[in-house]
């Protein structure tokens, strides 16, 4: 019974603090996303405004790029940002094969997801 009720007790505080680790990636990565959204949104002319409950999100390399994945008007749409470390802001970065190929080694290192998989 004591070792029925220790197990009990470790399986909760591991769920615990994967729970706050995941909460304190969110909270880095919080500022640049809502950053990102907007300027998402704004390019999006006659749109009512992404909802981040809809969109993929995935911030690469320690949140140089983000990319956000949606569906609009039946298509799923790819938008990629990039961290400019001089203006301290994110610039649309082209979402073409030629472009990417150049980015390829910071897109391997997947930082943080969000609505990303099955729903």
């Amino acid at each position: 019974m004591r070792r029925i009720k220790f197990m009990m007790l470790l399986s909760i505080i591991l769920v615990m603090s994967g729970c706050q680790n995941r909460n304190e990636v969110n909270q880095k990565y919080e500022t640049a996303i809502e950053e990102v959204l907007v300027l998402e949104n704004n390019k999006l002319i006659n749109n009512d405004g992404l909802k981040r409950e809809d969109v993929g999100i995935i911030v690469y390399s320690e949140g140089k790029y983000i990319e956000l994945i949606y569906d609009l008007n039946n298509e799923q749409i790819e938008s990629l940002y990039e961290f400019d470390t001089d203006r301290k802001v994110y610039e649309h970065y082209p979402h073409s094969p030629e472009y990417l190929e150049r980015i390829q080694d910071f897109l391997a290192e997947t930082s943080y997801t969000e609505n990303i998989g099955l729903k």
